[in-house]
């Protein structure tokens, strides 16, 4: 479907504060994701409203057996793929988010004033976890990301070196 905006997912760590002696620290226990809203555009008959409605109605149909049933979480989720384009319209990015649904489907707003516009429907899913793939074309990956960290490390363990240095002479 075509999203007029979105927002590329994040992490971040959950943590807990440990005190041995000396400095308070961060041990990370777990990671955190946050949910995601898209804006939809909507075409002219309505599907990509109906396909997160059925969604929805899967994981919850209020009209079952007096709205109490709900389906079971393996058969309700999903994996929501968002893809980066170049101005040239080569992928360069696919993040993966996994164990997906929508959890809010917003109502949507009409009105005679605005006539050359388009209807926008925005949907908010939450995932378990994401992963991305970077395309081959492109220049940047996870080893190239990792060295800059390496010799970032390096940097600092030579700045550490001579401060010391500098103290013993």
């Amino acid at each position: 479907y075509r999203a007029e905006s979105f927002s590329l997912p994040g992490k971040t760590f959950a943590t807990e504060d440990l005190r041995t002696t000396g400095p308070m620290q961060k041990i990370v226990y777990g990671s955190l994701f946050e949910e995601i809203t898209t804006d939809f555009i909507i075409s002219n008959n309505y599907q990509e409203r109906n396909y997160f409605s059925v969604w929805q109605t899967w994981i919850n149909d209020p009209t079952y057996r007096g709205g109490g049933h709900i389906e079971y979480y393996n058969n309700y989720i999903g994996e929501i793929h968002i893809v980066l384009y170049d101005d040239d319209g080569n992928e360069q990015v696919v993040y993966k988010l996994r164990e997906a649904y929508p959890i809010s489907v917003q109502s949507t707003n009409y009105s005679w004033s605005e006539k050359n516009s388009y209807v926008k429907l925005s949907v908010t899913f939450v995932y378990r976890y994401w992963e991305d793939s970077i395309a081959s074309s492109s220049k940047i990956g996870i080893g190239s990301i990792v060295n800059g960290l390496s010799k970032s490390v390096q940097l600092v363990s030579q700045l550490k070196s001579l401060r010391s240095e500098e103290h013993t002479s």
